[in-house]
């Protein structure tokens, strides 16, 4: 069974962006800063952190064409 990924708190810095996210009943932040122009993903439990592991081993494998 897939879960969804559901959108929860929103906050806004000087610079710096936060989206909380559930996903698989577990916890994630992301993360976009203005000024660097770059964005990331945390998780928020270790459990969080092993999904976030098998995500980027799928998306390493995958081939754009």
């Amino acid at each position: 069974v897939q879960s969804a990924v559901k959108a929860g708190t929103l906050a806004y810095g000087a610079d710096r962006v936060e989206l909380g996210l559930s996903f698989a009943n577990e916890s994630f932040t992301f993360c976009y800063e203005d000024y660097s122009e770059s964005f990331w993903v945390t998780a928020d439990s270790a459990g969080g952190a092993m999904i976030l592991s098998d995500l980027a081993k799928e998306f390493s494998s995958l081939e754009i064409r």
